[in-house]
């Protein structure tokens, strides 16, 4: 109905949120609403090498293979290469950039344009801190400028918010990068902050702390090929706040989603081993393999992926508030790990109700 010209709905109408997996179980799970929200700004913010931008194509490459998502990244940085992008599994064709040397105010109405033209799934900003606002950019180095990129942001994300808010859950899902700063002088609570000003971290539905695991390195041959990433939900409008995921990431192959996957199904107890079989249970339906390699080959299939994953995100953003997800670095179970069923090879005092 309408109220003087303002269209009104009751809530009971009004669509729910739709996401956008990422591949990364452990952080759907954390988001509350199982990926990525359309129509809606995120902030990811954290430390230099944290895994920022690396968290934000690491879901760009997924939502691309299951789902053939469109993208535009502000490389506002200049620093992404085009061939790290095809190791993560990116498809270039869909990926488009725009590339540095924009003033902030341009970069703002080049994402407006972007939201209004509902072309895109993703819109990337990497980062919010290497804006150059218009004044800064055409004045003098040794004056200050921060009451301009302050004022920049505020104004930007306002207007962009609103053009999202008109296309509701059809808009894309913002996403703005951003870095941690010191405050200086601080002696008690938390000294860090983000550039930019407050206008982001008012109107972001979700904000995410992003940290490298200490001590998680992985070495093969005296060479890292990948370390394990944090991730924290500082804010959140869409679920639960305060819940954490932990992902880990191969610079040589990218995410191993499959392996994601089958950590979860064994931390929720989805496929136990009855007598020489391994029974997996999604959605009341029960499936026979014969081992566990089975079961992952089956998981290469797309559509039959898609199910299982939704399927474990509606058990974990059902659980209990607070509930922290098994850490996707804990190894899979082989074949000799899993239980029996009572009347089969063992009994039932014999499950190992650890797993």
């Amino acid at each position: 109905r309408k109220e003087e010209g303002v269209e009104v709905q009751t809530a009971s109408n009004k669509a729910g949120v739709q996401s956008i997996p990422t591949g990364i179980l452990s952080f759907d799970a954390a988001t509350g609403c199982g990926g990525f929200p359309r129509g809606r700004v995120v902030e990811i913010f954290g430390p230099e090498s944290s895994g920022k931008s690396l968290l934000s194509l690491c879901a760009v490459a997924y939502a691309q293979k299951m789902s053939g998502a469109t993208v535009l990244y502000f490389d506002v940085e200049g620093g992404t290469p085009v061939e790290w992008l095809k190791t993560l599994g990116i498809n270039l064709d869909d990926f488009d950039i725009v590339d540095a040397g924009l003033t902030a105010e341009q970069n703002y109405d080049a994402m407006v344009a972007a939201i209004e033209s509902g072309a895109y799934t993703y819109i990337i900003v990497d980062s919010l801190a290497a804006m150059v606002p218009r004044a800064e950019l055409e004045g003098t180095i040794d004056k200050a400028y921060m009451a301009e990129a302050a004022r920049a942001s505020s104004k930007g994300i306002r207007k962009i918010v609103a053009t999202l808010g008109a296309l509701k859950e059809d808009g894309p899902c913002c996403i703005f990068i951003n870095q941690v700063r010191m405050k200086p002088g601080v002696m008690f609570g938390n000294p860090e902050d983000t550039p930019g000003g407050k206008a982001l971290k008012f109107y972001s539905a979700q904000r995410y702390r992003v940290n490298k695991k200490s001590q998680s390195q992985v070495t093969e041959k005296g060479d890292v090929v990948g370390h394990s990433i944090e991730i924290k939900n500082k804010k959140n409008k869409l679920g639960p706040p305060l819940r954490e995921g932990e992902f880990f990431i191969n610079y040589i192959h990218g995410l191993d989603t499959v392996k994601s996957i089958m950590t979860m199904l064994k931390a929720r107890k989805m496929y136990v081993k009855k007598s020489q079989k391994y029974i997996l249970t999604i959605e009341d339906e029960e499936m026979e393999f014969a081992s566990v390699n089975d079961i992952k080959d089956a998981l290469e299939d797309g559509d039959f992926q898609t199910k299982v994953y939704s399927a474990l995100i509606a058990k974990y953003i059902g659980a209990r508030d607070g509930e922290v997800p098994m850490s996707e670095n804990d190894e899979v179970a082989s074949d000799e790990e899993f239980p029996t069923f009572a009347g089969e090879a063992g009994s039932k005092d014999n499950i190992d109700t650890s797993l």
